[in-house]
């Protein structure tokens, strides 16, 4: 009786279990639009022409991008957008370089919290498709005229704020009246003094 009762208590946990996936494109052609919202902010218009590119690069289709309202057929709804808000996104929640890909109604939504969420939200998509920046011109493009993600719902946060090494450069050597483009370093004695 046990090993009956484990048996229905398993299979109905994996009954219930959902799983969900996205099309990006079918061989070669867009599956999906990206739609914005009508005043997109500089770092939504950043993460949509990143999404836009990134995803023409890996699969060859060109996605349209267009006004959340203007959206007829499965979306990738970035940003703020009244469908991110109406299914289920409470922004006022989201911390402020929190972000969130979660899949709703056929649609994919990338949001997040502050003004960097939603870019945050774009870069993990990309990576969860295989796509990374090593440097500002080294990228690992993966190839894929189609292109699908089978459970792409995500949450998360930075673990802690302040990730970037700055030191003030190139700021500081324009502010100092150093001229770097025309400087050729012989001695490196000579260019540390001050």
């Amino acid at each position: 009786m046990k090993v009956i009762r484990f048996f229905l208590f398993s299979f109905s946990f994996v009954v219930t279990l959902q799983i969900f996936a996205f099309d990006f494109a079918k061989d070669g052609k867009p599956l999906c639009v990206i739609g914005v919202p009508e005043n997109c902010s500089d770092l939504e218009i950043m993460a949509k022409d990143d999404l836009a590119m990134i995803l023409e690069k890996i699969t060859g289709a060109k996605f349209q991008v267009v006004p959340e309202a203007q959206v007829k057929g499965p979306a990738i709804y970035l940003g703020f957008t009244k469908y991110a808000k109406a299914n289920g996104a409470d922004f006022s929640k989201l911390a402020s370089e929190e972000w969130l890909i979660k899949t709703s109604g056929g649609n994919l939504i990338l949001t997040g919290g502050g003004i960097v969420g939603p870019y945050y939200a774009v870069q993990a998509l990309l990576r969860k498709m295989g796509y990374y920046m090593l440097t500002l011109d080294q990228e690992v493009i993966p190839q894929a005229k189609t292109l699908s993600l089978t459970n792409p719902d995500e949450q998360k946060k930075p673990v802690f704020i302040g990730r970037s090494i700055y030191d003030g450069f190139p700021e500081k050597a324009f502010a100092d009246g150093i001229d770097y483009d025309s400087m050729i370093v012989t001695d490196y004695a000579q260019m540390t003094k001050s």
